[in-house]
């Protein structure tokens, strides 16, 4: 006996299970593969951002850095006050140096709507926060002519890591510290490391600042 085949007719459209499930299986393999490459460009692009902001704050710091030393001065007193010291704080499982500056200079005051010059103390120091970090924050001091001390205390950049100072004196030797003030040194080489982030190493960012 001879069996009938079924032919569709002319228009008849439609899926069988097993292609359905087939399109739904590529259509969720695209979508995920989309979806990774969405992820990980914004990943990407986040941690693009937080590269230029950190190498952007190390860059601004320097340049006050600069115009902070190069305004040096001597006390109200006429003493002569400048100091570089090296400490040690617990960073990433170890102990890991870093330096403190500490200086007198002619600042200006940026808050008020009219700027003016005012002589005070300049002091760039490390603050532990625990679970092995620390945080660079910069201290200005002012003392009027009544002998009111007014103190003005914000942190640096978070992305700062460390410091460095190396300085030069008289016979063109470099140095690490400084404790003795006269005389000064004749250049001071800046340091700064900066966290890139995504567990990358600390990048160095360098000036050569000459004093007056």
């Amino acid at each position: 006996m001879e069996r009938k085949r079924i032919v569709p007719g002319k228009g008849s459209e439609g899926f069988t299970l097993i292609e359905l499930l087939v399109t739904l299986g590529l259509m969720g393999l695209l979508l995920g593969l989309t979806a990774g490459i969405f992820l990980r460009g914004l990943s990407f692009t986040r941690s693009t951002k937080h590269r230029m902001w950190a190498y952007e704050h190390a860059r601004n710091t320097l340049l006050r850095l600069h115009r902070e030393l190069r305004s040096f001065v001597p006390t109200e007193t006429g003493a002569v006050l400048f100091e570089a010291t090296s400490e040690a704080f617990p960073q990433e499982g170890k102990e890991e140096p870093t330096d403190r500056l500490k200086f007198s200079a002619i600042l200006r005051d940026r808050e008020g709507p009219s700027p003016f010059a005012r002589r005070g103390e300049v002091e760039y120091f490390w603050v532990d926060r625990g679970f092995t970090r620390r945080e660079l924050y910069r201290q200005i001091r002012y003392i009027d002519e009544a002998g009111v001390e007014e103190k003005d205390v914000k942190p640096v950049a978070p992305e700062i890591v460390g410091l460095d100072l190396h300085l030069l004196d008289s016979r063109g030797v470099w140095r690490d510290g400084w404790a003795e003030s006269p005389p000064l040194p004749r250049q001071i080489k800046v340091t700064l490391r900066v966290d890139p982030g995504d567990g990358l190493p600390p990048v160095p960012f360098e000036m050569l600042i000459n004093l007056p």
